[in-house]
Parts: C-alpha cells; structure tokens; sequence
C-alpha cells in the first residue's frame, strides 16, 4: 500500500480537487483506492456524496479504539472507497498532543494495505500536529501551488517545517495550480519556474469554470467532461504522480485502464 498525501498550508489552492480527481482515476486504472477526508470541512466527502452514519469521537479514532475500516463507505464508483470527513476531526491535534507522538497516523493506517493499493489523504491547510504525523506516514507529498510570491513563501515555511522535524523533503512534489494564463507572473513561471521549487512535476492545472461545476455536479472532472483539457491535465498529473511513486508495481495482475 502507498499512501499520498494531497497537502498544503495554505487553502484554496485547489487541493481537494486534486485529491478528488486523481482518487478517481486511480480506481479507474484498477487501483483499489481509499481517500480519507481529514480536513473538517468535509469538501471531498461533499463531493462524493458521503456523510459520517454516526458521530465519530477523534480520541477513540486516534487511540485506535475505533479502526479506520468501520469508518469507511463505498462510492458511486467501483474500487473507491471513501472515509468521510467529521467535525470532530478538528480536535485530531488535542488527541495526538496528549499521545505526544508523531507516528500514530501512520499506525492507524497500517491495518488498511490488507484492503488498499493507494490511500490518498485529502489534508486540512495549516502546520500541526497532525501534518507532522501525516509527513511522517505519506509515500509522496503532492503540493499543489498557485504561481504567486505567496505561495513560494507557504512553499520555503513547508520545507522549514521538515527540517525542523527531521523529516525528508525528497518526497514533496509540487505542481502548479489554478493557472491563470491572463497573468503574467503566472505565464513567467510556467516557463521558468524558481530555481528553489524542487522536484516541480510538469504538470499543471489551469484555473477553469469546469473545475467549479464539479460543485454543481458533484463529479470528477473525467466524469462530466473528459474531453477537455483540464481533464486532461488531470490524467498527466495522475500519470506523473503514479511513476514517481512507482505505483505500476502493485498492480503485478492487474490490466490497467488506459
């Protein structure tokens, strides 16, 4: 099992439409996918339709009282699974504080590579407790960046952060998102990016009025318009992440879908 964590500090950068794209494309390449929604707010759940049958208590989650696999739901779509988010996901840094560890998140998730190919973990913004122990867990980081002075600066704090907790930053792989071809900043670093943004995949997402119907219709992009070109750039970024993460080894009988 390999788990990929779809993160950034700053929100509204396109991260849960990234977690919601790429786990459904996973699944459909014959990836037995789970995504745990951990950000309070509950987007990705939204997106997929899926609400807690009951109030999840975060100790007994963390304490792994209650294990992940009771917690989980079928989507609409075959090879997708989904935990949903929880209000009292939020009280997730309390718990982890009282156990004063930054591995349990990777624990709880132990249990889930009997059932899981790809676990992609959609990530509440912020620099807690909980993404220390996210950082520690995840295969891969995928960063989704907006081209602004900003988001370099969310960028260098991430890199901060990973030192300072002795964690390895040669699994971050940034990619641009929300690209607005009318900005100039925006087209510069397109063609040039920063020298400091390492392992930048070539990938990226355009800003676009389809990724926003993905509310209306509450679908993947690939579902409702897979003709065009921000589907597209969804299915690169897939096919990008996957090589990097080498996920063509887990699937040794498994036909992928093309």
């Amino acid at each position: 099992m390999k788990i990929l964590a779809v993160y950034n500090l700053k929100g509204g950068v396109g991260k849960t439409s990234t977690a919601v794209n790429l786990a459904y494309l996973a699944s459909a390449a014959g990836y037995r996918t789970l995504i745990w929604d951990l950000d309070p707010q509950g987007a990705s759940s939204w997106y997929f339709q899926a609400e807690s049958r009951a109030p999840v208590k975060a100790r007994r989650i963390i304490r792994r009282k209650t294990p992940c696999c009771t917690l989980v739901q079928k989507t609409d779509y075959p090879n997708l699974d989904i935990i949903p988010a929880d209000i009292n996901y939020a009280r997730f840094d309390i718990e982890l504080d009282k156990l004063k560890n930054n591995r349990q998140l990777a624990k709880i998730l132990r249990p889930m590579a009997d059932n899981y190919a790809l676990v992609i973990l959609d990530c509440p913004p912020g620099m807690t407790l909980l993404t220390e122990n996210i950082l520690q867990a995840m295969d891969a980081v995928l960063l989704p960046l907006i081209p602004t002075w900003l988001s370099l600066r969310s960028y260098d704090q991430l890199l901060f952060f990973m030192k300072n907790k002795k964690i390895s930053h040669k699994k971050i792989y940034p990619f641009f998102s929300m690209v607005d071809y009318r900005k100039k900043l925006h087209q510069d670093w397109l063609k040039t990016p920063p020298a400091q943004i390492k392992r930048l995949l070539g990938s990226y997402i355009a800003y676009s009025a389809i990724v926003e119907k993905m509310g209306e219709y509450k679908l993947p992009v690939e579902k409702f318009a897979d003709t065009s070109g921000v589907a597209a750039s969804y299915r690169t970024l897939w096919k990008e992440i996957r090589k990097k993460m080498q996920l063509h080894k887990l699937l040794p009988k498994i036909r992928e879908v093309k």
